[in-house]
């Protein structure tokens, strides 16, 4: 697993492994509850666009 840091004004705060496995968090997505940025350990946020399904509402 590889380590992932919060993003702050002051520098990067690792984040514990049980807190990544609890939150399921991942380099390039946020925090769940201040909203900050998660990167890896070079500071990289690289925010992979998640494609959405599109449904149409007729049968």
């Amino acid at each position: 697993m590889e380590r992932l840091f919060v993003e702050t004004k002051q520098g990067n705060i690792p984040i514990d492994d049980a807190i990544v496995e609890k939150y399921e968090l991942k380099e390039g997505t946020f925090t769940p509850f201040t909203h900050q940025r998660i990167v890896d350990k070079n500071g990289n946020f690289f925010h992979e666009e998640v494609e959405k399904k599109k449904t149409s509402l007729k049968n």
